[in-house]
C-alpha cells in the first residue's frame, strides 16, 4: 500500500520529510519522494530522467517501476480497470 501525500493536507509534513530525504542523501536531491509504502520503501521521481522508482535506503538500490509519471498514472488505470471488470 502506498501512502498518499493529500494536497493541502499534509504537505508540510511532505517537506519535512523531503528535507530529512535531502540530508540522508548528502543534501542533494537526485530523486524527488513522492510516497512511502508500508514496507519502508520510498517511491521516487528521478530528477533528470523522470523515471519512477522505488528506492531501498538501507541496500542503497533501486527499481524501476515506470519511465515516467504519467506512464505509471495510465499504467495504475489501466489495472483498476481490470480488477472492476474481473469483480
Amino acid at each position: 500500500m502506498l501512502n498518499p501525500v493529500i494536497p493541502g493536507i499534509a504537505l508540510k509534513d511532505f517537506k519535512h520529510e523531503t528535507g530529512i530525504y535531502k540530508e540522508a542523501h548528502n543534501d542533494q536531491l537526485f530523486n524527488i519522494p513522492i510516497g512511502i509504502k508500508a514496507n519502508g520503501l520510498l517511491l521516487v521521481v528521478d530528477n533528470k530522467s523522470g523515471e519512477v522508482k522505488l528506492e531501498d535506503y538501507e541496500r542503497n538500490s533501486f527499481e524501476i517501476i515506470s519511465e515516467n509519471l504519467s506512464k505509471l498514472i495510465e499504467d495504475l488505470q489501466v489495472c483498476l480497470k481490470i480488477v472492476f471488470l474481473l469483480k
